[in-house]
C-alpha cells in the first residue's frame, strides 16, 4: 500500500501492527528483524537480522534470490517495510567485498 502524503504515511505506520517501535527511529518485527534509521544519511533506513548482522538485499526480480553486492536498505520507512517482507531470520548475511 503506497500513500502519497506524509500525514497518511505517518498514520499508516502507527496503525501497522506488524512492526513495533522499539526506540527512536527503530522498528522491530516479531521475529527480531529490525529496521533502523541510518545515523548519518537522512531518509535512509537499514534492515538488520536479530543478531545485528545486515542481510543481503532481496532481489525484486527473483522472489527467492538475494543481491550479494549490497546490504538491505531503503530510502523511506515505507519502502524498508516492503523490502523487509522478503527477509526472514535465515536470510543470507551481507559481507562487504574486500579490495
Amino acid at each position: 500500500m503506497i500513500y502519497n502524503t506524509t500525514p497518511a504515511q505517518n498514520a499508516a505506520h502507527r496503525a501497522d501492527l506488524t512492526w513495533v517501535k522499539v526506540g527512536r527511529s527503530e522498528y522491530m518485527r516479531g521475529d527480531g528483524v529490525t529496521i533502523r534509521k541510518h545515523p548519518h544519511i537522512a531518509s535512509w533506513w537499514e534492515i538488520f537480522l536479530p543478531g545485528g548482522e545486515r542481510p543481503q538485499m532481496p532481489n525484486s526480480c527473483d522472489e527467492t534470490g538475494f543481491l550479494s553486492a549490497i546490504p538491505a536498505a531503503a530510502h523511506s520507512l515505507t519502502v524498508a517495510k516492503w523490502t523487509a517482507e522478503s527477509i526472514t531470520t535465515d536470510a543470507p548475511i551481507y559481507v562487504p567485498v574486500k579490495r
